[in-house]
Order: C-alpha cells, then structure tokens, then sequence
C-alpha cells in the first residue's frame, strides 16, 4: 500500500479519513475525486468490510469521472487521510470505445 502527499491544489475541505478515487502519475496524486461526492448512493457500504466489493461494483457502471481520471494516470481507490492519500488497490482500467467497459 503506497501513500502519496495530496498536493495543495487537491486538498478540501472534507474532514477526517474519507474514501476516494485519485489520478497517480509518475508517483503523485494529480486529481482526487471523493466517494462522497461523486457516488454517495455507497452511503455507509464504503465503510464495511465488504467495502471493495461495493466500489468494484459501483465502478463498472460509473463512467464519466472515473473515465477523466483514467486520461490523467492511473486510478487508484484509497483513503484520504492527514498523512496523504492511501492507496488500497488499483481500479479496472477502461476501455474506450464501441460498447465501452470496465476491464476486470
């Protein structure tokens, strides 16, 4: 599990450890998007054990947000914490274009 420092640019003003989706290239977060925002049906799932399963599962049908990330570098799920954003696992990568999809 890598951490990486969120630069000022990124940081919000969310409070406490939080879920997120964020952008890594060349070893450093360039755009972050958290869970709370951009798929807050997820609600309190991101929160049990099965908390992969529940974002695996919401990422196959999200597009739009995870797609931007994924032209920016590689997206990573992770929590975002005063010490950087953690990495937990990588997502599926996308493949664009006729009947589009995420890989698995």
């Amino acid at each position: 599990m890598a951490i990486y420092p969120i630069p000022e640019y990124l940081q919000d003003s969310h409070d406490g450890a939080e879920w997120a989706v964020a952008s890594i290239l060349e070893d450093r977060v360039v755009a972050l998007l958290y869970l709370t925002d951009i798929a807050p049906e997820l609600g309190d799932h991101v929160n049990e054990p099965s908390a992969e399963f529940m974002i695996e599962q919401w990422a196959r049908k999200a597009t739009g947000d995870l797609q931007q990330l994924q032209l920016l570098g590689a997206v990573r799920v992770g929590v975002v914490t005063t010490g950087g954003f953690e990495e937990r696992w990588p997502l599926a990568a996308w493949a664009p274009g006729p009947g589009s999809q995420w890989l698995h």
